[in-house]
């Protein structure tokens, strides 16, 4: 992603609890996501609690749901650019809320290998 992504474009990575694979795009990449490490963002957003709160269930809701207007919806909302989907999303989220992201038409499959896939978003405007 770092030598093939140009700008800094916002990518959706699924979360896990602190002290585990989390937050390992944002930190080999240095692309922002919906939500960096969970300590960090407390520490340093300590007074914006309640936004912290509503980007995790807003990550949660996009991998979880096996709605793809829900996945959609948070995509609109922080203007993702890149969705990834790897073992911490597998390891964490339901088959069901993952494979949405396969037939969505708004995303483009950009890189599929080892286990990993990296969707292009395309169109997000209703």
């Amino acid at each position: 992603m770092q030598d093939n992504i140009q700008g800094t474009p916002v990518v959706l990575e699924g979360r896990s609890p602190v002290y585990r694979w989390g937050s390992r795009v944002s930190i080999y990449t240095g692309l922002p996501t919906l939500l960096g490490w969970d300590v960090h963002q407390g520490q340093q957003r300590a007074g914006f609690t309640s936004m912290l709160q509503e980007r995790q269930r807003d990550v949660e809701r996009a991998y979880a749901s096996p709605n793809p207007q829900e996945a959609l919806n948070v995509l609109r909302k922080y203007d993702v650019k890149w969705v990834v989907i790897g073992g911490l999303e597998r390891a964490y989220y339901a088959p069901a809320g993952l494979a949405k992201f396969s037939q969505m038409p708004q995303l483009r499959l950009a890189y599929d290998a080892d286990g990993v896939q990296i969707y292009e978003v395309q169109e997000v405007q209703p």
